[in-house]
């Protein structure tokens, strides 16, 4: 019996489609992480897509090996070449390579948040700031919502500086935070990706070897049960990146972990769907895979 047999209908439709970029919302029990396993397979076995043109991106290293195993069990072990990671292993895999071009060497190290404080601390210092006014925790997090933004320092006094004098507080410190970072040859985990978007936006070459890649197929599998806003956010924060990478005409996958209820907010705002770079093919697996309410409606589009 072929490994797709053991599929039901419904993710059968979800695995076979790989025309174009394809959003698949399910929900939790819904066999997402099926789907996407048998879809790697499927795109190996059936449509001779080179392992190395594929790429598979989850939250978790837990989420990545778990996946890396399932699709060796499928093919008997014919899953070395796939590139499965995170969103930041796959930065710092990027960033290892072609960081110079940025200015750092490629023996960065990343910052944890106790790195951070120390860090900030520092600054706060240099810079006179009173910390018993204004936190060094509430620093970091306004910087880090910045990056987020793919916001620069530059960027951040342009934007908050007339706003307040806590603001230009904030900004100096991100500025100088910044500074004494690159000093150090360190990034924090937001610089991960915020200077992959940077890497690939000012060096068309790199740009262009990574375009190369996945022109067959990009996976990207969102697994963690996320709140509404957390979704938002996420997808906020990687569709500068994800533009950047993928063009018009690729194929591309997202598997999207929620509740009922997130399921139904996202598609009735649009405000995920509304951030993917290109015309997507939405695909909905809502009721759990133990039940026999399931549903998959495909060819929605979302621009």
């Amino acid at each position: 019996m072929s490994i797709y047999e053991t599929l039901n209908r419904e993710q059968q439709k979800a695995c076979f489609q790989t025309e174009g970029p394809v959003l698949i919302l399910a929900g939790a029990g819904s066999g997402k992480t099926r789907v996407i396993t048998h879809r790697i397979a499927y795109l190996i076995e059936e449509c001779e897509v080179s392992p190395w043109n594929i790429l598979a991106i989850t939250f978790t290293n837990k989420a990545a090996g778990e996946m890396r195993e399932r699709v060796d069990q499928i093919l008997g072990g014919g899953a070395q070449g796939v590139w499965i990671s995170t969103f930041h292993s796959m930065c710092v895999r990027i960033l290892r390579r072609h960081i110079d071009l940025l200015g750092y060497e490629p023996s960065f190290v990343i910052y944890d948040t106790d790195d951070q404080k120390t860090v900030m601390k520092e600054v706060c210092k240099k810079l006179r700031i009173n910390t018993k006014d204004l936190r060094e925790r509430e620093i970091l997090s306004a910087v880090s919502a910045a990056k987020n933004e793919l916001m620069t320092p530059l960027q951040y006094h342009e934007e908050y500086d007339g706003e307040s004098y806590r603001k230009k507080q904030i900004g100096l410190a991100y500025e100088e935070y910044q500074r004494l970072l690159r000093k150090n040859n360190a990034l924090d985990f937001d610089d991960l990706l915020m200077k992959t978007v940077e890497l690939l936006h000012s060096h068309d070459e790199v740009l262009a070897s990574y375009k190369a890649i996945p022109k067959n197929e990009q996976e990207f599998k969102f697994v963690e049960r996320l709140t509404q806003e957390a979704v938002l956010k996420a997808t906020e924060r990687h569709a500068g990146y994800l533009r950047y990478i993928y063009g018009p005409g690729g194929r591309s996958t997202v598997a999207e972990g929620k509740d009922l209820t997130q399921v139904k907010y996202i598609v009735g705002t649009g405000g995920a769907l509304t951030r993917l770079p290109h015309r997507v093919d939405i695909m909905k697996m809502i009721a759990p895979y133990n039940t026999s309410g399931m549903l998959l409606f495909p060819s929605e589009h979302a621009q």
